[in-house]
């Protein structure tokens, strides 16, 4: 079962589901190994690991990279949090913009 396939069933499935958060591939594996069935990831977490504060302040692709080492490091679903990533904010925008052309 593909990992989107297994994390839509954890969702779904009658037990309560508990999402250890990972900042780096060492916490991801200690959470797999201490038996979550997923895991999420932390922006808030992941920033201040490098020395950054929360809030945007971390490049956007070092960012995805760490997630990206993350999900290739463990044998579970990764649910990825990821500073604004609901939109709204403005330096968002800017980026989604010049990204676009």
């Amino acid at each position: 079962m593909q990992h989107i396939q297994h994390f839509h069933a954890l969702h779904h499935a009658d037990e309560l589901l508990f999402l250890g958060n990972a900042w780096d591939v060492l916490s991801a594996r200690t959470l797999e190994q201490s038996g979550f069935q997923a895991i999420g990831t932390t922006s808030w977490g992941i920033a201040a690991s490098l020395g950054y504060k929360d809030g945007e302040n971390i490049d956007f692709g070092l960012h995805l990279s760490i997630i990206k080492l993350i999900v290739d490091h463990v044998n579970i679903p990764v649910s990825a949090d990821i500073e604004a990533g609901l939109c709204g904010n403005t330096r968002t925008d800017r980026r989604e913009r010049a990204a676009d052309g």
